[in-house]
């Protein structure tokens, strides 16, 4: 895993950064010819922003309206007093340690634009506490989210390929993870050292894993829905009590999973359940089954709120878990597709 990052910060007051303008206490770079900008800072050892920090989509400068369309890199790094940021949906990246250190920072709005998060943009971020990842992020860079120690839950964008190096060590408080359907591999250390991390699932697009929950001393469950046992690194699961865990695989590869290092060393294998998705909500893994016009919630925190839509946005149906199970009627032929949302996370089903 790379190193360097912190010893940028070390740097910061023999660099120097320059800027074209300042409007509103923001400072930019402008690209002229395309009449947009990004956001820097006044000077590398300046660290002047701090509070609540808006973004404007666009402002005029000299006569001219220039567009806002990146968060420079290591643009707000180190300013530890900074509380949130308000992107706007006009920006399209985020740079290399644009945020490094901002330890204050506990609110961070990625809208939709943003496609690329680079190295150590969040790095240190200790006051974040939830991230959403908006399916617009196609990149994320390496340990772009390393030691974020007090984020508790994350949601990775549904059109990232790859969960690079680092991205998420170090993340003690991380409880759960879902990655999404499309990543097809997990990059070394990418959720080393999550002590607090108890599940993890695996999507089937899934088919490299190097050492990627190394030292997740807390991890219980594992679902992976790979059916060929994906290339793993025999240090993927190193200084995890795998004996005292339970790996769920599919049922047609549990002997495969069996036969092979480092899967054969979970105390306990056992098959998934055929039809069942698994969706991580408010911490805990809750189980949906489409089984005819009748979804079944299971698993879940009592008084988590479900609701069933329509691929058009349309309600079908909504309740609230109550003794850790609901059920909902859709009167939708085998076939349809739905949304189920559970709190603030959501999935896409096809009734069986």
């Amino acid at each position: 895993m790379k190193k360097f990052l912190l010893l940028i910060l070390l740097m910061l007051p023999i660099m120097a950064n320059a800027y074209d303008a300042k409007i509103d206490g923001i400072y930019y770079n402008l690209n002229r010819v395309n009449q947009t900008a990004e956001v820097t800072c006044e000077n590398s050892s300046s660290m002047k922003y701090y509070g609540d920090v808006v973004i404007p989509k666009s402002f005029t400068f000299d006569g001219v309206e220039y567009i806002v369309t990146a968060i420079g890199k290591m643009a707000f790094a180190g300013c530890s007093s900074l509380a949130s940021v308000d992107i706007p949906n006009s920006v399209t990246v985020i740079g290399n340690n644009a945020f490094n250190s901002c330890c204050g920072l506990t609110s961070i709005n990625i809208p939709n634009s943003v496609t690329t998060i680079e190295d150590g943009a969040f790095y240190n971020c200790t006051g974040l506490t939830a991230l959403s990842l908006p399916n617009s992020v196609t990149y994320i860079g390496c340990e772009a989210f390393t030691s974020c120690t007090g984020l508790v839950s994350v949601s990775i964008s549904g059109n990232v390929s790859i969960i690079d190096e680092g991205v998420f060590s170090d993340c003690q408080s991380l409880l759960s993870v879902n990655i999404p359907e499309g990543v097809t591999t997990i990059e070394g250390y990418a959720f080393s050292m999550c002590k607090n991390l108890t599940t993890v699932i695996i999507p089937s697009s899934v088919t490299k894993i190097e050492s990627a929950f190394r030292k997740c001393s807390g991890l219980k469950t594992v679902y992976c829905y790979v059916r060929n046992v994906p290339s793993t690194n025999e240090s993927a699961f190193e200084e995890v009590d795998c004996k005292s865990a339970i790996l769920y695989v599919p049922a047609s590869a549990i002997n495969e999973y069996k036969a092979t290092a480092p899967w054969n060393k979970f105390g306990t294998i056992l098959p998934i359940e055929d039809g069942t998705t698994r969706i991580d909500a408010a911490s805990n893994v809750c189980n949906i089954r489409a089984g005819g016009s009748v979804i079944t919630v299971s698993g879940c925190r009592d008084g988590e709120s479900v609701s069933v839509y329509s691929v058009s946005g349309q309600l079908i149906g909504a309740t609230t878990i109550k003794n850790g199970s609901a059920v909902i009627k859709t009167n939708l032929q085998a076939g349809s597709v739905v949304i189920v949302k559970i709190g603030q996370k959501s999935v896409k089903l096809t009734l069986n």
